[in-house]
């Protein structure tokens, strides 16, 4: 549908959509339909909290059996990362880290990065929540993972375009892109990544702020 539709065959997807039963069929299934449509996958956000997007259950937790728990399920998806072709997988951190902290969040996150270079796939943080750009760079470049920047988690004008600018330069091609018009303006910060040499994949968030139906919200962006 996106590659008749939109004429796109880059595509993200979570695997919080992946169903659990019969996985290995269903994953060998979604290949084959990659390569029929000749489209790849070119990252896959984790999320392991029962609803929604949290973060509770994270390698950055401060609960060492939820972050050894996280750190066995990221393995896992990974593995499933790499058989499909993806290129990276990205966390799930949690709304706030602070200077001072960061310890056992980065030594979490050095294992999954270590686990994922083995496997030849890199590991993507994007800013959420309250912690500031500075941290969070401090925090990726720590445990040698990437940056995933979105043009919309920062919480005001000031914090986007200082964050954007810190968080470009450490990523691994690809970002996070939505329109939130009553927020800022979507043409004035994206030139930031232009500014700054992004070379890398505009991934369409579409929500129901600019249309009910998602295939106007993905034209809108687009």
């Amino acid at each position: 549908m996106i590659a008749d539709h939109f004429h796109i065959h880059n595509v993200e997807i979570q695997q919080m959509y992946v169903p659990a039963d019969g996985l290995t069929a269903y994953l060998k299934d979604f290949r084959a339909r990659l390569r029929k449509a000749k489209s790849r996958v070119t990252n896959m956000p984790l999320e392991f909290d029962d609803q929604g997007t949290p973060g509770i259950i994270s390698i950055c937790s401060p609960d060492p059996k939820i972050q050894q728990q996280t750190i066995e399920k990221t393995k896992q998806w990974i593995d499933h990362a790499a058989f499909l072709g993806s290129p990276s997988v990205m966390i799930n951190q949690g709304s706030k880290l602070e200077t001072g902290s960061l310890g056992p969040a980065i030594e979490g996150l050095k294992t999954v990065v270590a686990y994922g270079k083995s496997k030849g796939i890199a590991i993507l943080v994007e800013n959420r929540g309250q912690t500031k750009p500075e941290v969070l760079v401090d925090f990726i470049k720590a445990a040698g993972a990437y940056s995933n920047p979105d043009i919309g988690n920062f919480p005001d004008e000031e914090t986007r375009e200082r964050g954007l600018r810190l968080l470009y330069p450490p990523s691994h091609g690809n970002t996070h892109v939505k329109i939130m018009q009553e927020r800022y303006d979507f043409a004035k910060v994206m030139e930031i990544p232009k500014e700054v040499g992004f070379k890398g994949y505009y991934s369409i968030e579409a929500g129901r702020n600019l249309a009910p139906d998602p295939f106007q919200s993905a034209q809108i962006i687009l």
